[in-house]
């Protein structure tokens, strides 16, 4: 709507009420959502490497091991999670430092100004920002571990990741 492209967030606070506030109106439509996001970003997700991470059990100890072995290399690492255990912006980090307030907001209002016509849930609207994030901090490596997981995860649009596991 109008009213959606208009909107800017000045605060951590409003951006995270925000973000929570999708998952209630948004609908789950296989990709196409993230997809959507993602062209009008200028497909970001396609000029990064992955490591995606599925899986029952162990994805977060898995994806916290392969994130510092490769920050020991001298990487710079991508490490998108979920969800989070004490605050939102664990879920995008950078050579394990949070995404800040400030890139947390800018993010946010860049992401949510090219939803016209697209209501995501939570998962996507997140996905979408931290691809663009991750692209835009020039990270060599980012280790993505998947939502609820399945063929219709968010994660799921990249196309081929150099490890799966």
């Amino acid at each position: 709507s109008l009213f959606e492209l208009m909107k800017t967030f000045s605060s951590e606070e409003k951006c995270i009420e925000y973000i929570h506030s999708l998952t209630k109106f948004g609908k789950k439509a296989g990709l196409s959502n993230t997809e959507k996001i993602l062209e009008r970003l200028g497909n970001p997700h396609k000029k990064l490497k992955f490591i995606h991470i599925a899986g029952t059990n162990g994805k977060g100890s898995t994806s916290n091991m392969i994130n510092n072995i490769l920050i020991s290399h001298k990487y710079k690492v991508g490490y998108y999670t979920s969800p989070y255990i004490e605050f939102f912006n664990e879920r995008i980090c950078i050579n394990n430092n949070m995404i800040s307030a400030d890139d947390l907001v800018e993010y946010t209002n860049r992401v949510s100004k090219v939803l016209d016509n697209i209501t995501p849930i939570e998962f996507e609207f997140i996905t979408a920002m931290a691809m663009l994030y991750f692209y835009e901090k020039n990270c060599d490596v980012v280790v993505l571990e998947v939502g609820l997981g399945g063929r219709f995860d968010a994660t799921n649009v990249i196309f081929l990741p150099y490890i799966s596991l």
